[in-house]
């Protein structure tokens, strides 16, 4: 059984994509409850920081969650680099292709390395033709590729 701090990793992972599913806008125009969400998100990220994962997959759940918390609160290069750096060592050992693929997807929007791109592309390619349905990741991807060729038009 998974204990605390991968509860709170998948919190914060299902936090941020409740979050980044919404389609609508104004998702968050209570600025009570925005605030409370950005509070919650910067002590969750703060305790994640400085636990590790038991086993490839603990460790892969609390990175996950620290790269998703930052898609949607305030950003610290230098915590976003450490967890980048941390998804280094665990990808290569890590067997859990959805749970991979989504690393994939967040160290890219993190690092815009076009080969975490392609890698993140080819797994939800592979993941969609075995049936496994990611339509929130591919148009996350989706959307952090735009972003990556509209940067380079400024």
């Amino acid at each position: 059984m998974w204990d605390t701090r991968i509860q709170e990793a998948q919190k914060v992972q299902w936090t941020v994509e409740h979050f980044l599913q919404k389609k609508e806008t104004g998702l968050f125009t209570d600025m009570e409850e925005w605030e409370k969400t950005q509070f919650y998100l910067n002590e969750a990220i703060e305790k994640l920081l400085l636990t590790h994962g038991k086993t490839p997959e603990e460790e892969a759940e609390i990175v996950l969650a620290i790269l998703m918390g930052y898609r949607i609160t305030i950003r610290n290069d230098h915590h976003i680099r450490l967890a980048l750096q941390r998804a280094e060592s665990v990808f290569p050992i890590l067997n859990d292709s959805i749970l991979k693929c989504y690393l994939a997807v967040f160290c890219y929007g993190e690092s815009f390395d076009k080969e975490k791109g392609h890698l993140a592309r080819r797994m939800l390619k592979e993941l969609k033709q075995n049936g496994t349905k990611l339509e929130v990741m591919e148009e996350l991807l989706e959307s952090m590729e735009d972003f990556e060729e509209e940067k380079w038009l400024y």
